[in-house]
């Protein structure tokens, strides 16, 4: 489905190559679906928790790139002797990201389970500001997903 054109036709050699490693079963699918198991992640349950868990898991991912990044900028720092803003620096930041990128994404069952986990206070703090704002869900999902922005930002500038 090309969606810009909004019309079917064959994928190109980029789009077949990201497709097969989406639904191939290599060692990190197999290792995905093991630690998704191991914690007894359940695709239905997750589904039934709707706005309030993407919510949860849309801020748990936020505060984990914010950490990702710190650590990416320490370790760029710690390699050159120079912050990544200097000149030409910004090839040790984005190898560093990278190298933490890859390792953080074993990462995820555990940052599912805590968003299932968090979901109901999501809910709760969904019904709050609904009530307190007098506004509707529609606004109060974005005012929820704006303030993991905003602690995003914090915790980027403070790490």
């Amino acid at each position: 489905l090309d969606s810009v054109n909004e019309s079917c036709r064959p994928l190109g050699p980029l789009g077949r190559a990201s497709q097969f490693l989406e639904t191939s079963v290599g060692p990190l699918k197999r290792a995905s679906t093991a630690i998704s198991n191991l914690f007894g992640i359940d695709t239905g349950r997750i589904s039934s928790l709707g706005v309030a868990f993407a919510l949860s898991y849309s801020i748990i991912s936020t505060i984990n790139g914010s950490i990702t990044l710190s650590i990416a900028w320490y370790m760029s720092c710690k390699r050159t002797g120079l912050s990544p803003l200097a000149p030409g620096q910004w090839k040790s930041l984005l190898a560093a990201y990278g190298t933490l990128y890859a390792a953080v994404q074993l990462l995820r069952p555990f940052r599912v389970a805590a968003a299932v986990a968090m979901s109901k206070l999501s809910k709760e703090f969904l019904v709050q500001t609904q009530d307190r704002l007098h506004c509707s869900k529609g606004f109060a999902i974005a005012f929820q997903y704006a303030l993991g922005w905003v602690a995003w930002a914090g915790l980027t500038t403070i790490g």
